[in-house]
């Protein structure tokens, strides 16, 4: 929706960081930019999020706002079980790949939906942790994965 730092939308996503919560006006403008802007298709018709262990609840919230708003289900089906580094301090892709090795696992107590899922995340810098959760989704029954996130921060200052 935003590259991190570029004013507009970036300065909510920033604020809502530091908060430690996405402000209403952020869940609206998301959600027109899928409906209005974007429309995937085939359309979603579920969504999940990208876990966090630092900042559990964070996106999680704003993805379950997101899915109210859209009137579609939000389903917690991603669990991270080990903490990662930050993927801009990894040097190249191979890195990238193996900081996520084994961190995130599909929780099968949840029902996997074998339709279209928004993936949503706060922030993307490699794009690596999409990949990863879009084939573990896949591989536990899902249909396509779109993969959505709030800025991009690829070879931006997060801080």
């Amino acid at each position: 929706m935003s590259s991190w730092g570029d004013g507009g939308m970036s300065l909510l996503i920033k604020s809502g960081k530091q908060e430690g919560h996405f402000s209403k006006e952020l869940v609206d403008a998301f959600v027109e930019m899928i409906t209005i802007h974007w429309k995937p298709e085939p359309k979603p018709t579920w969504i999940t999020c990208v876990p966090s262990l630092r900042r559990t609840q964070l996106v999680k919230k704003f993805a379950q706002s997101v899915a109210e708003s859209m009137n579609l289900p939000f389903v917690s089906c991603i669990s991270k079980v080990r903490e990662t580094q930050p993927q801009k301090r990894m040097n190249n892709s191979f890195q990238q790949i193996r900081n996520l090795e084994e961190a995130f696992i599909i929780d099968n107590n949840h029902l996997i939906k074998n339709e279209p899922v928004f993936l949503i995340d706060d922030m993307v810098d490699s794009r690596w942790t999409f990949t990863i959760l879009a084939a573990l989704l896949q591989s536990a029954g899902s249909g396509p994965v779109y993969p959505c996130a709030l800025t991009d921060t690829q070879g931006k200052d997060t801080q």
